[in-house]
């Protein structure tokens, strides 16, 4: 009978260690999510800023062909990534109504510049998209971080002209 007890006891103890051990494992991190955008409405945003407000670091923001105002801030790490033909994927910064102090959400720059995009995550990147700078605007600040830009085309205030008039109807 004292064997029994015994070896009861032992059981236990071991089935113990074990459940402990397994709860000391490791998590999986959760694998990226693909946030993607349409100005047309035919994805989960119609906004590039909501898509990278809704991302978590590590996700994919995948944006689809159509025209985007700017100062989109990115200030954690994700990729921004053109979802067709790079040209048609356009990435518009604004010219500011009103001055501001240092860099703030509606794209103003030491108060008086715009820009397309504000990136100061450690790691962002941003590939097969066209970002166009009209006067007195930037196309990409960096404040921080290693951004990799690959594939990006960058347009002046004399390139837009002939793109967008393609598109008017008279």
């Amino acid at each position: 009978m004292k064997r029994t007890i015994a070896a009861a006891a032992l059981a236990i103890s071991a089935s113990v260690v074990n459940a402990a051990w397994v709860v000391d494992a490791p998590v999986a991190a959760a694998a990226p999510s693909t946030h993607t955008v349409s100005a047309q409405g035919s994805a989960d945003f119609t906004s590039i800023q909501a898509a990278v407000d809704a991302a978590a670091a590590g996700d994919v923001v995948a944006v689809m062909p159509g025209t985007y105002d700017g100062a989109v801030v990115i200030e954690k790490d994700l990729s921004l990534l053109g979802d067709g033909p790079r040209d048609e994927i356009v990435l518009v910064a604004s010219v500011p109504a009103a001055s501001s102090e240092g860099i703030d959400p509606r794209g103003l720059i030491g108060g008086s510049r715009a820009f397309a995009v504000h990136l100061s995550g450690e790691s962002v990147t941003i590939a097969d998209l066209t970002i166009a700078t009209p006067d007195g605007t930037i196309g990409v600040a960096v404040t921080a971080g290693a951004p990799v830009i690959e594939r990006v085309v960058f347009v002046g205030p004399e390139e837009l002209e002939p793109r967008f008039s393609a598109h008017v109807h008279r």
